[in-house]
């Protein structure tokens, strides 16, 4: 089995006021929620989104900020989180599957060794 990187990427949430602009140059983006208002981006890259919005002004929220966040930003920003952590469970599925193999026969060794019973508290 060869050895896995142990790579970790960040994402970040970026915002900016809406404007036709703005809903023009982040359509290529992957994740993207646009209100009337605003318009929060989430990705891994900053020069990205500097590259997507050169003369735009965008900040970014960082996480003590994230109360000022909608519920239905919050949804969003979960169901691209879980939408990138299945992406990356299916890169490594392969691992899984051969971690998961070895807990069962790890558990079916103590099974048939006799595992030891739990004691009931008298």
């Amino acid at each position: 089995m060869s050895e896995e990187k142990n790579e970790k990427t960040t994402y970040k949430l970026y915002a900016a006021r809406t404007t036709n602009e703005v809903i023009e140059a982040v359509s290529s983006l992957r994740f993207t929620r646009i209100t009337a208002k605003y318009t929060l981006i989430y990705c891994h890259d900053e020069r990205i989104i500097a590259n997507a919005l050169p003369f735009i002004e965008y900040t970014i929220i960082r996480s003590e900020e994230a109360n000022r966040l909608s519920p239905a930003d919050k949804e969003w920003l979960t169901d691209c989180n879980f939408m990138i952590i299945a992406e990356e469970a299916m890169k490594k599925k392969e691992l899984i599957l051969q971690k998961m193999e070895d807990a069962i026969k790890v558990l079916e060794e103590e099974l048939e060794n006799g595992a030891p019973k739990e004691e009931k508290d008298v």
